[in-house]
């Protein structure tokens, strides 16, 4: 990984998955928030940040991003089944499992 600034889109969007595949979910987690208040109408972006909420078990926030992407990049068949396999299934269980709650929802 490069020690560079990344200026675009595409580049810090690659940093961020050089940053999940070292298991560096936090850094990535920052560089997502960095990524879309930059570049708030790439989709990619939003995807990624969806990707990255499952890896963190947070699937109300992955359906949240997944669903913006979708909104910004219509089309993208791999999306859409990300939104209903990853993002919907992890929140059926929640019904399911009413004790358990992701991190973000508990006061």
């Amino acid at each position: 990984m490069t020690t560079e600034n990344p200026t675009t889109a595409a580049e810090l969007e690659k940093q961020i998955w050089q940053l999940m595949k070292a298991g560096k979910l936090e850094q990535a987690a920052a560089a997502c928030d960095q990524l879309n208040q930059a570049f708030p109408d790439y989709g990619p972006g939003w995807n990624t940040s969806s990707r990255l909420a499952i890896s963190l078990n947070e699937p109300v926030i992955a359906l949240q991003a997944v669903q913006r992407a979708l909104l910004l990049s219509p089309g993208k068949p791999e999306w859409l089944l990300q939104k209903m396999a990853r993002c919907h299934l992890p929140l059926c269980c929640l019904n399911a499992e009413p004790n358990w709650r992701p991190k973000h929802v508990l006061a």
